[in-house]
């Protein structure tokens, strides 16, 4: 490898955060949140007067809102605590709650574009289901990724949290393990190891 002075291994956390899902899926929780008031409202409004339909629709949209973003929360740290890419002068090494990819700087045959595989909980009850549909929604985050002759191994009865490759290959997808990867730390090592991937 040639270029500046690197460490022998460094780790990259995925960057990921639930805030963002959060602010993607606003819309989704809206419309949820309209559906709940309009029919606990209508509900009500048979057995009570003036303004007390409109606070328990209020109140019963809020609950599913929070409900609802409670769950997607928990699954979305259920399913990406610990994600975590490993770079060595080996290759890169991607390591999930029940899957881990190994792709060789050697192996690598282009720069392409990846995706997450979108959450992998469907949700128990309504409130579970409709998180479920929050989740998808939300998760789509494709970006850039390294593909080629690597290794993705998975746990029986699970499966990765990012989306396959259509040929097969292993796929690494980089601009989730770092913001602006091409100008950083990522971006270095690419091209201390691999420089005509970037050009």
């Amino acid at each position: 490898m040639t270029g500046p002075r690197l460490p022998a291994t460094q780790v990259f956390p995925v960057v990921l955060a639930y805030g963002d899902i959060r602010r993607r899926g606003l819309p989704v929780l809206a419309v949820a949140f309209l559906l709940a008031f309009f029919l606990a409202g209508r509900l009500s409004a048979t057995a009570l007067d003036g303004v007390a339909p409109v606070l328990v629709g209020v109140a019963v949209g809020g609950a599913v809102v929070v409900a609802m973003d409670r769950v997607r929360q928990r699954q979305f740290a259920a399913e990406w605590d610990g994600v975590a890419l490993t770079v060595s002068a080996v290759g890169l090494h991607v390591r999930e709650p029940h899957a881990a990819t190994t792709l060789p700087w050697s192996g690598i045959t282009e720069l392409t574009a990846g995706d997450v595989a979108g959450p992998t909980a469907r949700g128990i009850g309504d409130t579970g289901r409709a998180a479920a549909r929050f989740a998808r929604a939300t998760m789509s985050r494709r970006t850039d990724a390294l593909a080629g002759a690597g290794a993705t191994t998975v746990e029986a009865g699970h499966r990765s949290l990012f989306a396959p490759d259509p040929r097969g290959r292993a796929v690494v997808v980089v601009g989730l393990f770092e913001d602006d990867w091409r100008s950083g730390q990522l971006g270095a090592w690419v091209r201390a190891a691999r420089p005509d991937l970037l050009g």
